[in-house]
């Protein structure tokens, strides 16, 4: 019996070693397994050790995983060990190449699901097997001229073996040349879309024909920043959907550049990945932490900020006029509409103590909750919200939720720390698209993006686009010092 191939596991949490031990076992992956908790011990654990695979944890203490997969393979000059990064966190593109000089060959983010985990895990303890393979072979070349041939034999097969796994990888590769036309396409397109590599040959155009029809405005803006890259550049990745030959829909994530050689451009080399049991398994967690974020919302009281913070911060507004005005008529309607907005906030505590959500929103939708919502702020004359929509038709309650909650944060940030005199929002539901446009935009005093992002200072803003990602939408925000706020978002509605 030929021995099991070495696997090497690595975190710093028991917890999360005792979780990767019992996946690998309840799937009978053939391997031995080597457990370490640190880079340090790894690294002697493993010493003059052939592995196959290794699987380290990004953020260890101590020596993290890209500093441990650069020692893994120091001294490893014919049998570097591919190393695959668990990582709890977004990775920018920068973190993305440091992984991959650092010997990387796929990442995987937590939370993750087993079989994903496990095919990959196969397909590499597979190549490590057609390795050693081919490496018998080689030392039976040197026995005998009669077993070189029969090596031969055995070595072309371990290349069409080879042939085979780069054909049949998990991504969908392709390469489109200067004309147009298909130089390279993998077999896994088929498997993917459903139309042979012939079809795309005959028809280069095809790529573009087969993208969903409310993603083609996504799919156009990419491949113009795809045709305005250098060498050297990436063009933005960008997720889609395309409508494979069954008719079923399948997401894409897509990421490609443009290729030279010697200053000349060969054309367009691009990786397609079919994250569409992804994106599902994204949906269901996106709806249960929204459900477990508004319960607990309720519970802890979270409506104290998206209903009782603005009532209050319009009350003070009504004391900051007050102090301004010695008009008797003016004291006698400020005090008024003062005391109308304490009710409403004595009310707001009241459901918030019960546990209530906004009822315009459950009752009315988006759009009339939005219009209540400014419609008392706008009665204080200190700071114009004009409110522009299209459709009152309302969609599914967790999205609704999501984008009213990121409506009232952004005016209560405009009120708390713009100084801006108006505010425009603007709504648009694309029915045919399924999709929806949102743009929101101040006359403020702006920020610097780059300060807030580098040192995490916004974690409202953070926290808006964290959501609006888990929901496969794009955000874009446009701000500087003295040029005021914009923010623009789209979302699909499936």
């Amino acid at each position: 019996m030929s021995q099991l191939p070495n696997l090497l596991i690595v975190d710093d949490s028991v917890d999360n070693l005792e979780l990767l031990d019992a996946i690998i076992r309840h799937h009978g992956i053939e391997a031995n397994v080597i457990r370490a908790t640190s880079g340090q011990s790894a690294l002697e654990k493993t010493r003059d050790i052939d592995l196959a695979l290794a699987i380290l944890d990004v953020m260890m203490f101590g020596m993290d995983g890209y500093e441990m997969a650069v020692m893994l393979n120091e001294n490893r000059s014919n049998n570097k060990v591919p190393v695959i990064f668990l990582t709890a966190n977004h990775i920018s593109e920068a973190e993305i190449f440091k992984g991959y000089n650092s010997g990387a060959v796929d990442y995987i983010v937590k939370p993750f699901h087993d079989l994903i985990l496990v095919r990959k895990i196969n397909v590499f303890l597979d190549l490590f097997r057609y390795k050693q393979d081919i490496l018998m072979d080689t030392v039976l070349l040197k026995h005998s001229a009669r077993e070189l041939a029969q090596a031969n034999v055995a070595l072309q097969k371990s290349k069409e073996k080879y042939r085979t796994v780069a054909d049949y990888t998990y991504d969908w590769e392709y390469w489109i040349g200067l004309n147009g036309e298909v130089v390279y396409m993998s077999l896994s397109a088929e498997r993917t879309t459903g139309y042979t590599i012939g079809e795309f040959i005959a028809q280069p155009t095809l790529i573009d024909t087969i993208v969903f029809e409310a993603d083609k405005e996504i799919w156009d803006t990419h491949k113009q920043a795809e045709h305005n890259c250098m060498p050297g550049e990436i063009a933005p990745e960008v997720s889609f959907r395309v409508v494979a030959k069954n008719g079923n829909i399948r997401w894409i994530d897509h990421i490609c550049r443009r290729i030279f050689s010697d200053g000349k451009c060969l054309g367009i080399r691009a990786s397609n990945r079919d994250i569409t049991e992804k994106v599902g398994i994204e949906g269901e967690l996106f709806n249960v932490t929204v459900e477990v974020e508004e319960r607990e919302r309720n519970r802890f009281a979270g409506e104290l900020h998206d209903g009782l913070g603005p009532l209050l911060s319009t009350i003070k507004l009504y004391f900051q006029w007050l102090a301004e005005t010695n008009d008797p008529e003016k004291t006698k309607l400020i005090t008024e509409k003062g005391n109308n907005n304490i009710e409403k906030a004595i009310q707001t505590t009241r459901e918030v103590a019960q546990g209530l959500s906004s009822i315009i929103l459950s009752k009315h939708g988006f759009v009339d909750a939005v219009l209540s919502f400014t419609r008392n702020i706008n009665e204080l004359q200190k700071l114009n919200i004009n409110f522009d929509f299209n459709s009152k038709a309302r969609f599914d309650h967790l999205r609704e939720t999501t984008l009213y909650r990121i409506t009232t944060e952004l005016i209560n940030n405009t009120l708390k720390y713009a100084a801006a005199t108006q505010v425009n929002i603007s709504y648009f539901y694309l029915r045919e698209k399924s999709r929806i446009k949102f743009r929101y935009t101040d006359n403020g005093i702006g920020f610097d993006l780059s300060l807030v992002e580098k040192k995490k200072d916004g974690l409202g803003l953070l926290n808006i686009q964290q959501r609006i990602m888990l929901i496969r939408g794009l955000i874009t925000i446009r701000t500087t010092p003295g040029e005021g706020l914009e923010i623009y978002i789209e979302m699909p509605l499936d």
